[in-house]
């Protein structure tokens, strides 16, 4: 095991604060990184400060407060808010994978800490890590967005919208009734379970429903559901171990 001040060289960010700051859009700002966790720490975009460089793309960010320990691989060019240290690698080669593995490695450290107590603020670069990957890193695929917006198949071309038709949803759908399930009567499993959230395509939990939940599940009302196929929500992730 090494210490992770090791590993990375750990610094204590822009230390700004965003609502003093010119917001910008993806496309023209710099990534602004806060200790929420959660998609990547990123609370939004600003214009760049003159004078004053963004951390580069590839660094490590861990939120010391907040969230503590959420910690992420950026992938653009940032500043921080308070309380977010950077880890910059010591060996500027080390992989992507690598560097994604020892992120979820000091995720897994987050029971140490809590917000408004015990922190990360100087305990961050003692943190023990492994030496090295182990070498079923080097074997996983990285999720990437590349070619989603890419249909699969030619264009079709629509025609005038003015000349579409009215149609009900029953010409196109099968339109089923589901059975209320509570939390009460469900157990953890394998199946995807829907409820009425609007992310992550409706999923929202894996369940085991056996003959028991599902009895139990009758005795309430029941709720219109519409099914246009099968979902193809998946999830790709590095997980580590310690």
């Amino acid at each position: 095991m090494k210490r992770l001040d090791e590993l990375f060289d750990v610094s204590y960010g822009s230390k700004l604060d965003m609502n003093k700051m010119v917001a910008a859009t993806a496309k023209t700002g710099i990534a602004f990184i806060g200790r929420k966790g959660g998609t990547e720490e990123l609370s939004g975009f600003v214009e760049e400060i003159t004078g004053l460089a963004p951390y580069p793309a590839d660094f490590l960010t861990v939120a010391l407060g907040g969230s503590p320990l959420a910690a992420f691989v950026q992938q653009r060019p940032f500043y921080t808010a308070q309380n977010v240290a950077v880890l910059e690698p010591v060996d500027p080669k080390m992989p992507l994978r690598h560097r994604l593995y020892y992120a979820m490695c000091i995720k897994r450290n987050a029971w140490l800490y809590y917000p408004l107590g015990r922190e990360a603020n100087r305990t961050l670069g003692t943190i023990e890590v492994p030496d090295e990957p182990p070498e079923w890193v080097d074997d996983c695929e990285i999720p990437s967005a590349e070619g989603l917006q890419r249909s699969q198949l030619p264009p079709v071309p629509l025609g005038n919208a003015a000349s579409w038709p009215d149609f009900r949803i029953g010409e196109l759908f099968s339109v089923s009734k589901g059975k209320r399930v509570t939390r009460a009567n469900r157990a953890p499993g394998v199946t995807r379970f829907i409820g009425a959230s609007q992310n992550g395509n409706g999923i929202t939990d894996l369940v085991d429903l056996g003959r028991a939940s599902l009895r139990a599940a009758s005795r309430f009302p029941t709720t219109a559901t519409v099914s246009a196929g099968p979902s193809t929500k998946k999830s790709r992730s590095l997980h580590a171990t310690m």
